[in-house]
């Protein structure tokens, strides 16, 4: 119970007073002052200008750090180069991390590890071609997409191959785990399916013979056919996929901070440049999400 009030006084008359409003005002127009500059208010960003938390501000497993998994073996989006992961998601990468002000770190890992990995903790973020699926978005948030990408079809040249009919009965080899596997079982009448832990196998079988294409996403199927002797993409299989980057669920900060790199990036026209850089003037136009 509270004391009661002074004889003559009521409590009502007490709170009116001119002098406690004035400090109730004082006091409230401080905490909204704090509240506004360091973001805590519903909906803020966190800095002015619509700019989100950066550098140090951003909640990642070490403070000032990006630390990132990847797959380095689907190029030309990430792939090992004499020890130096390059391709086009690293160098996209390497933008955002700049933009929040933070030191990029890059974790490599096995594809079927990367949700897992990410939800365990073992990485703030993951960029590895990352296809956006109901299904992978009950496991992790994912950012805007910044990549738009079909399936294809890749045979040895001279193979009979000319359409989706044309793969009945014959061995198909996809990359486990991949939207690339879903639409491998999708197709009706195809034989034996054979599974790869990574792209690069497949390709190696295929060009030895021991499987009769591969279905995989389009620009790393052309991309792997141009460096082996012998292989060429068949068939376009239009799905309109996106890429997106993934981030632990429920980590707000940063995935707001990464759509706001990302935003950046896409309309100051680095975007553009990396596109070209990786895939001539035509993915510029043709893989835009």
């Amino acid at each position: 119970m509270g004391s009661p009030p002074v004889k003559g006084t009521s409590a009502t008359a007490r709170k009116a007073s001119p002098s406690y409003q004035c400090l109730l005002v004082r006091v409230a127009a401080v905490l909204l002052a704090i509240s506004l500059s360091l973001g805590l208010l519903p909906g803020g960003c966190g800095r002015g200008n619509g700019r989100p938390l950066l550098g140090k501000d951003l909640p990642t497993l070490v403070r000032g750090k990006l630390t990132v998994g990847t797959h380095p073996n689907f190029p030309p989006f990430e792939s090992l180069e004499g020890g130096k992961v390059v391709g086009f998601d690293v160098d996209l990468m390497e933008e955002v991390a700049s933009r929040l002000e933070l030191e990029l770190e890059w974790k490599f890992v096995s594809w079927e590890y990367i949700f897992q990995g990410l939800g365990e903790g073992s990485y703030d973020l993951a960029s590895s071609s990352i296809t956006i699926t109901g299904g992978r978005m009950q496991l992790v948030d994912f950012s805007r997409p910044y990549l738009k990408v079909d399936q294809s079809v890749c045979t040895r040249e001279g193979s009979p191959v000319q359409g989706i009919e044309d793969l009945r009965g014959l061995r198909i080899g996809v990359m486990a785990g991949t939207t690339g596997e879903e639409t491998a079982m999708n197709i009706p009448g195809t034989g034996e399916l054979v599974r790869y832990p990574n792209i690069r196998d497949a390709f190696q079988d295929l060009e030895y013979g021991n499987v009769d294409a591969v279905i995989n996403d389009y620009p790393t199927n052309l991309f792997l056919s141009k460096m082996r002797k012998g292989l060429k993409v068949t068939i376009l299989i239009p799905t309109e996929e996106r890429y997106g980057l993934a981030v632990r669920k429920g980590n707000v900060s940063l995935l707001d901070a990464v759509n706001w790199a990302l935003k950046s990036i896409m309309e100051d026209g680095t975007y553009d440049r990396l596109l070209r850089r990786w895939f001539g003037e035509e993915g510029v136009e043709s893989l835009k999400p």
